[in-house]
């Protein structure tokens, strides 16, 4: 997601235009404002995705059996070679998702609110 841009400028990671507030001219003064900040929720959601996915070794690194058992186990420690570690990766990948969708949400709503107002001014 760091590598995200629209207009040349970066989206996510640290320095990108999500990372901080943003301030919306939502009237035809310089006092009518609305500011969002989805730095939090975006952060948790990438959080979520690193949890759910981990770092997989790599099967063509270690060869054999034992390659084949280390692939089914990440850096984090979460494995995924029996019933109870493949519903515990699920459950991470279902918050992750939901992490995702809550982000989702709080920009549609922004942007329907910016939709009732004339005159739209984005200055970050």
């Amino acid at each position: 997601m760091k590598n995200t841009s629209y207009a040349g400028d970066k989206l996510f990671g640290d320095t990108g235009k999500f990372a901080n507030e943003m301030n919306f001219q939502i009237g035809s003064s310089t006092d009518e404002t609305m500011k969002v900040n989805l730095s939090a929720d975006l952060k948790g959601g990438a959080t979520g995705l690193l949890n759910a996915t981990g770092a997989f070794s790599d099967i063509g690194k270690t060869g054999g059996a034992t390659g084949a058992s280390s692939y089914y186990n990440t850096t984090s420690g979460m494995t995924i070679s029996n019933a109870s570690g493949a519903k515990n990766m699920i459950t991470d990948l279902e918050n992750a998702l939901n992490s995702v969708g809550k982000v989702r949400s709080e920009m549609g709503a922004k942007i329907n609110r910016l939709g009732h107002h004339r005159g739209l001014t984005w200055r970050i």
